[in-house]
This record gives structure tokens, sequence and C-alpha cells, in this order.
């Protein structure tokens, strides 16, 4: 017999996702280009958590490791990539017709982290907090101890520069 706790002892998954879903997509699109890929392998990876929501030192790990919600992002996106039939060539042939040739607008994920490498502190930081941390500027700014404009300025500057690194990487 399975023993499973009383729903209402187990804190609430739907409260969890509302706050963290967010975080789900901003990780699997750090492995992929397109957004509707990110967006399935962050299902996915909200599927396995919910399915290990019941039990209590999985729960615990999801609600206080961001490492743990992130490796399961990362074995979500690398059994994405077992399955050839995800990445069909129509789904790639309708991306061309709608939105030209999208093999050329690609910028692989090590391309953005060697540009955001080459950023100064400030700068690398703020793009952390606001892109990956998913935090609102105004929260961002608190954390690093700035005040909102500096940090809205700062934020600013640094996509403008990062975006100059991956152009001059093109070229």
């Amino acid at each position: 017999m399975i023993n499973r706790p009383d729903p209402r002892e187990v804190p609430d998954f739907g409260v969890w996702f509302r706050e963290n879903g967010g975080r789900l997509l901003n990780y699997a699109q750090l492995f992929v280009q397109r957004k509707s890929q990110a967006e399935d392998i962050a299902q996915e990876a909200a599927t396995k958590i919910l399915k290990a929501w019941t039990d209590e030192e999985k729960r615990e790990l999801i609600m206080t490791s961001d490492r743990y919600v992130r490796r399961i992002v990362r074995n979500c996106y690398l059994d994405y990539q077992k399955v050839p039939s995800r990445t069909s060539g129509h789904e790639l042939e309708f991306d061309e017709q709608m939105h030209g040739d999208a093999s050329l607008d690609i910028v692989s994920s090590w391309e953005v982290r060697e540009a955001i490498l080459r950023l100064p502190d400030e700068e690398r930081e703020i793009l952390f907090l606001v892109f990956y941390k998913d935090l609102q500027i105004r929260d961002a700014a608190r954390k690093l101890g700035i005040p909102y404009f500096r940090a809205y300025r700062l934020l600013q500057r640094a996509k403008k520069k990062s975006a100059q690194l991956l152009k001059e990487e093109e070229d």
C-alpha cells in the first residue's frame, strides 16, 4: 500500500508553479533556440516536478534548490534530443516559410554566454538577475544595492553591448 501524504499538508504545487514556471522556460531557453521547443521542454519539466511533488524529500529539493530544478530541465532537454520526431522537417519548413531562413539568424547559446562573459561585472550581474533569475529591474537593483534608474541604464547598456559583441562575432 502506498503511503500518500494528506493533501491538506502538502504545499500547493500550483502556487509554486505560478511563482517559478517562468524560470523553467528561461532555463529551457538556455538549451534551445526556438521558443516552441523551450516551451515543450519546460512543460515536460513541470510534469516531472508535479509527479515528484508528493515525495517530501524531492518537494523540499524543488522548493529550495535552483540547481535541482535546473538539472530536471537539463534532463528533459536531453530526453527531448533523443526523440527525432520532436523536431520534424515539416515544422522547420513551416518556420522557414513564415520567418525566412531561420538558420541565418540563429545565435547559439554558447555565443551568447561568451558575449555576456565579456561584459563588465555589473552589466553581467544585471543581465543574470533580470533574464536568468527572472527578477524585475527594481528587485535586481535592490539586490545589487543600486538605485532603480542606474539599474535600468545598466541593463540597457548591457543589452546593447552584448548585441554588439554578438554582431562582431558574426562578422
